[in-house]
């Protein structure tokens, strides 16, 4: 029999005080084979970025890192906006997701202005959709600071009190939009990527 508060989500298997826990693992598993059309699609993100290829590996190693390190929060976030149809949420759909399983949430801006947390709960991978410089962005913006950087998350449901989990969640913002979220000059905590238009098929 465990106690409730040895029952938890420990990617990292960090905690003493779990005895119980709920992280499962990746539900996929790696296998031979050829990636090359993700890794191009990647790259045509990046390409409008005069620093393409400093760019790029930055995004690989920000997806690839909390993969070889279950639970590894970074105190960054990667924005990737532009024009619609380039594809921005094409890997995240169809590959992140799948790797990650039950830890992956994908959300809309509304979801970061509510009150209730309850989407972050044993997350690990974040996507935010259709992010715009509204004033409840901007009212807001210290708040998803925090999220970015804080070592603990307040979860906050419906109907239920209060619980402050470990923060591994980490973020990645998609958005249309030229200015997708207010931020203050020298900036660190996000890799913005303005991506290319739909690519032509003549």
């Amino acid at each position: 029999a465990f106690f409730m508060d040895e029952v938890g989500f420990d990617p990292a298997k960090t905690s003493d005080k779990i005895k119980l826990n709920t992280w499962q693992g990746w539900p996929m598993k790696p296998t031979k084979g050829n990636c090359d059309s993700i890794l191009g699609h990647i790259r045509f993100l990046c390409s409008r970025e005069p620093n393409v290829d400093e760019v790029f590996s930055f995004v690989l190693r920000y997806l690839a890192y909390p993969l070889q390190n279950p639970g590894a929060k970074l105190a960054s976030a990667m924005i990737f906006h532009g024009d619609q149809g380039s594809g921005k949420s094409l890997v995240f759909d169809n590959v992140m997701s799948k790797i990650y399983g039950d830890a992956f949430k994908k959300i809309s801006q509304r979801r970061i202005e509510n009150q209730f947390t309850d989407w972050a709960r044993n997350r690990l991978l974040v996507v935010i959709e259709e992010i715009s410089a509204s004033s409840d962005i901007w009212h807001i913006k210290g708040e998803f600071k925090d999220m970015v950087t804080s070592d603990t998350f307040d979860i906050n449901d419906k109907n239920e009190k209060w619980v402050e989990q470990r923060n591994m969640i980490n973020f990645i913002l998609l958005s249309n939009e030229q200015m997708p979220i207010p931020l203050e000059k020298g900036d660190r905590r996000h890799l913005v990527v303005h991506t290319p238009p739909e690519p032509s098929l003549d």
